[in-house]
């Protein structure tokens, strides 16, 4: 189903699955041989968090992609928010 990178996971999860909004993707789980594959993480969450210096929010964000029709200063504020780690 998948390869064994998890750039393709993930591309299949989140940009080709096209579910209903009252569908809701809450847990995936992977057998074990799909996850032998992978060596795990090279730095773990205390080696990114300590090479980017964050401590104290979580890290996490979105592609940004313009939207037809949003305003540039809504699409403006919207960048600045991600930029800064503040909440969408």
């Amino acid at each position: 189903m998948f390869r064994h990178d998890l750039y393709s996971v993930f591309t299949l999860l989140y940009g080709e699955l096209v579910l209903p909004e009252s569908i809701k993707l809450i847990d995936v789980d992977f057998p074990p041989a799909f996850l032998d594959h992978f060596s795990g993480p090279d730095f773990g969450i205390k080696g990114i968090r300590d090479i980017l210096g964050i401590h104290h929010r979580p890290l996490v964000s979105i592609p940004l992609r313009y939207i037809n029709g949003i305003k540039k200063g809504d699409f403006e504020r919207l960048v600045k928010s991600v930029i800064d780690g503040g909440p969408i």
